[in-house]
């Protein structure tokens, strides 16, 4: 076996898919080329990385390195026929091993960009809801008017008529149940319509609400989670506009 046939060893060792011969003839030729362990180690690494779910990233330039070392195969030089197959079954395992790991790479790349795009998109979400509270709050026709909730706790609500909305803050509510969740009401003569659903079993919370243009009050009640087409009653807290 030729220093060029145990270069082309690293993938089907990494793999642990050489006989006891060859792995014992590898190791001794690891023990002198610190090429073949750094590759070792790579593939090792990627193959390990790819079976675990909750990595999120690669090593450094691993994607690079790897193409590097597609490109840079050794080629196999002719050999008798029974040779040969067992050698190119070899460099197939090595290029196998060489493209999980380009593929590891490209798979949590895509995944990364993907996470960093959702937070983008929820950091933009938030300072939209952000500046829309506070065009409601700093509006020159500004009122605000509170109530107590039945059983405990207040509701404010600050409205605005230049802005059609409103931001509903509710403190120290008693507890619903964990499958329960408070519900915000636009109420227009007998008429309700769904405004913002709280969390389940939240007590405190601060809700834009939109659309309260023609509305004479806000209500509130308790909803199965999710929130309901129609109120249940009773009504909890109410707040005229």
């Amino acid at each position: 076996m030729t220093t060029d046939d145990l270069h082309l060893l690293t993938g089907a060792y990494a793999l642990d898919a050489l006989d006891d011969a060859e792995r014992e003839a590898f190791e001794r030729h690891l023990r002198t080329c610190p090429t073949c362990v750094a590759e070792v180690a790579g593939l090792r690494e990627a193959a390990a990385r790819l079976a675990d779910d909750s990595w999120s990233s690669p090593p450094p330039r691993l994607r690079e390195r790897v193409l590097e070392q597609v490109h840079g195969t050794r080629q196999l030089t002719p050999t008798p026929v029974g040779r040969a197959s067992r050698w190119r079954r070899r460099a197939a395992f090595a290029l196998a091993a060489a493209v999980i790991a380009a593929v590891a790479g490209g798979v949590t790349y895509f995944l990364q960009d993907q996470r960093v795009r959702q937070e983008q998109a929820a950091r933009a979400e938030a300072e939209q809801r952000q500046a829309r509270v506070d065009a409601v709050l700093t509006a020159a026709d500004v009122v605000v008017r509170t109530s107590p909730v039945t059983g405990g706790g207040r509701i404010t609500v600050v409205s605005a008529a230049s802005q059609d909305a409103a931001v509903v803050v509710v403190t120290g509510a008693t507890a619903p149940p964990a499958d329960h969740a408070y519900e915000l009401w636009t109420v227009r003569g007998a008429t309700a319509q769904p405004a913002a659903v709280m969390d389940p079993g939240q007590t405190t919370a601060t809700q834009y609400v939109s659309g309260i243009s023609g509305a004479n009050l806000i209500a509130m009640t308790m909803e199965p989670a999710g929130g309901s087409a129609t109120p249940t009653l009773p009504i909890v807290a109410q707040v005229r506009l």
